[in-house]
């Protein structure tokens, strides 16, 4: 009988321990999700800004082919 007594308590002290982990697991990928939120949202606030820049020398680009074409021209 204390056989019995002494594997029911190491199966529960098993189980306890298997809660602990799954618990400590869900809040390592709760926060690992969250941080690749936030990355996510870094890298398409830094696609947007590349995106202006690019807008940007297009544009200089543009106007500079424009100016050369007047030289040209004139």
């Amino acid at each position: 009988m204390e056989q019995e007594t002494v594997l029911k308590e190491i199966l529960h002290a098993f189980k306890l321990h298997a809660q602990h982990i799954d618990e400590k697991m869900d809040g390592l990928k709760t926060e690992l999700e969250s941080k690749m939120n936030d990355m996510k949202t870094s890298l398409e606030s830094l696609e947007t800004k590349m995106d202006k820049g690019f807008s940007r020398v297009d544009y200089q680009i543009t106007e500079l082919g424009k100016k050369s074409m007047e030289s040209v021209l004139n």
